[in-house]
């Protein structure tokens, strides 16, 4: 059967950071005085509690390792940097744009939700509907209300084989969430081995093959 809908996730699926996001953060955190190994550990904090986001972050940072930065100016420099270095994956056009006018998109991400929108938007993404959530390994909640709204089977696309792997435990088969796991030649998860089958691709754009 034909596919309902194609959803994708959005880092490392449609989009990335030209300079690794962690590192270029971890390099600017560096010359404000953060520690390498602080900010690691307030890092994962931040992305493991609900999604990383620059304002969570420094709370963190305040709050649990009482480093206090020039919250102003920080953000605004963060954003700055974060505005040279998003970039839309050159395939994403294929699933996203034009080419792809007969199927109705969404995407399904995990991260802080305010963060995650304004990558969207940044990028110039109209999806036809966008669910972020805040946990990891969480997403066969907002594609079962996919599935209500366009019927099945809708194909999702992750970079992340444990993302994948959840939507199988949560319940959802084969025949109602078509999983494709997206390994570009520069993921940053080498070693990731999925514990479910999934379609295997290195391009967006075998997935309207």
């Amino acid at each position: 059967m034909k596919p309902r809908l194609l959803s994708f996730d959005l880092d490392g699926t449609l989009a990335y950071f030209n300079q690794s996001q962690y590192g270029s953060l971890a390099d600017f955190f560096a010359r404000h005085g953060v520690p390498s190994e602080t900010f690691k550990l307030a890092y994962e904090k931040t992305r493991l509690g609900g999604g990383f986001s620059p304002e969570r972050f420094l709370t963190v940072l305040a709050d649990q390792y009482a480093i206090k930065l020039e919250t102003k100016k920080v953000l605004d420099e963060v954003y700055t940097r974060l505005k040279q270095t998003l970039t839309l994956f050159p395939d994403a056009s294929s699933v996203m744009g034009p080419s792809n006018h007969t199927r109705p998109t969404a995407i399904v991400s995990f991260g802080d939700a305010q963060f995650q929108n304004y990558k969207i938007k940044l990028l110039n993404l109209a999806p036809d509907r966008i669910y972020i959530v805040n946990a990891f390994l969480s997403k066969a909640k907002p594609l079962r209300e996919i599935i209500t709204a366009y019927g099945a089977p809708v194909i999702h696309v992750d970079d992340s084989a444990p993302e994948l792997d959840a939507i199988r435990r949560a319940g959802l088969s084969e025949e109602e969430v078509i999983t494709y796991h997206l390994v570009r030649g520069n993921t940053p998860w080498p070693d990731e081995k999925p514990d479910f089958p999934h379609r295997r691709i290195s391009s967006l754009t075998e997935v309207l093959a």
